[in-house]
């Protein structure tokens, strides 16, 4: 896993990039509790495009593995992918 420097501080709505079982995922944080962050994960479609699942993906991260801040994703095409151009570094 990644190290940080400093531990991200993401807000309500922020979309981030997560560690789960040694992968990185993109995500957009629901709710924060404590150190604590509820994110909503997208997953992997094709080789570099992410899209939101049919069913919410929500997992609590602790803050470690909250691993950066990113911009919002952009939509590549009509079937809801999104290319999240920050998830290069982690593929």
């Amino acid at each position: 896993m990644q190290s940080l420097e400093s531990p991200c501080k993401p807000k309500i709505g922020d979309y981030v990039i997560v560690c789960y079982d040694e992968s990185y995922f993109p995500g957009q944080v629901a709710l924060i509790v404590g150190g604590d962050y509820l994110v909503n994960a997208m997953t992997l479609s094709g080789e570099t495009g992410w899209r939101w699942p049919d069913c919410k993906d929500e997992i609590w991260y602790d803050n470690v593995d909250v691993v950066k801040i990113i911009n919002t994703s952009k939509s590549v095409n009509a079937r809801r992918v999104f290319a999240v151009e920050e998830m290069r570094e982690y593929q």
